[in-house]
């Protein structure tokens, strides 16, 4: 006993106590963040999709628009 109320046995226990438990917290943190970086890796990001097409598409829309417009427009 170092001063009175103190105890070091109870104090290194509680100290030891503290470090396995934050040590226990620290892995299992560790190792479900590395599940969930693998699960998000396994799944497949969707291919770019082509420019051309994009703007093939585009081109039939507007066309598309057009022909509605100028039909709407005739007497």
């Amino acid at each position: 006993m170092i001063a009175p109320g103190i105890k070091i046995g109870s104090f290194i226990g509680s100290a030891v106590d503290f470090v396995v438990i934050a040590l226990v917290l620290f892995v299992s943190i560790r190792a479900l963040e590395r599940l969930k970086h693998q699960s998000v890796a396994a799944v497949p990001m969707p291919a770019a999709p082509d420019p051309i097409l994009l703007a093939q598409e585009r081109l039939t829309v507007a066309l598309e628009r057009l022909t509605q417009v100028l039909e709407s427009q005739q007497p």
